[in-house]
């Protein structure tokens, strides 16, 4: 489906193609278009800690109206059961860590995370997210959503046990630059589904 990003474009070039280049006038159009977005979204009945979920703070570019009511569709089928809950929970976890972690897509590839790993839950971490990222990406590119989400929902276990017997911020500067750049890679795959941390409420 068509980025939102793409139809203001369109919607420029009515205006005889004129850009927005001020800064601060993109920034007051980026945050109009949100609210805007979130108010129709709710108005078609979809819970507000849903829209927040789907659209957040993303970038218009990657905001495409169509997919997120599909996406919006599937949380209200299955935002309440016991598995999405967990995940719920489970990210909510790592969102507050990653969230922190100023690191580009670059930073946490491979490279930079698994030869600095020492075995156990970590490495099983990292498993389960080299693993699953290809599925769930392919899932999003195809509006499969459903299925994206029970994908990310098998995260939870190796979650639960990451943060069970790991200590994140080791001593060890190495260790400790791996295990967080891994939960930032975990957290942007899950973001370029959904923020499934606001589904929960807050402690």
């Amino acid at each position: 489906t068509v980025a939102l990003h793409d139809l203001l474009q369109a919607a420029s070039a009515q205006f005889n193609g004129r850009a927005e280049t001020d800064l601060s006038q993109i920034i007051r159009k980026t945050t109009f278009m949100w609210e805007r977005l979130e108010y129709v979204l709710q108005r078609r009945g979809f819970s507000a800690r849903h829209v927040r979920a789907v659209v957040g703070d993303r970038s218009l570019e990657m905001i495409r109206p169509g997919d997120e009511i599909k996406k919006l569709e599937v949380l209200a089928a299955t935002a309440d059961s016991p598995a999405f809950l967990e995940l719920a929970r489970a990210f909510k976890r790592v969102r507050n860590i990653g969230k922190s972690q100023d690191l580009s897509p670059f930073e946490t590839q491979d490279s930079f995370i698994e030869p600095f790993l020492t075995g156990g839950a970590d490495r099983s971490l990292f498993s389960e997210v080299r693993d699953r990222e290809i599925a769930i990406s392919n899932d999003i590119e195809h509006a499969r959503f459903a299925a994206a989400f029970t994908e990310a929902a098998k995260f939870t276990p190796a979650v639960d046990r990451f943060f069970k017997e790991v200590l994140v911020m080791d001593p060890n500067q190495d260790l400790r630059a791996a295990r967080l750049r891994l939960l930032k890679r975990l957290e942007r795959l899950v973001l370029s589904l959904a923020d499934v941390s606001e589904i929960v409420s807050e402690d």
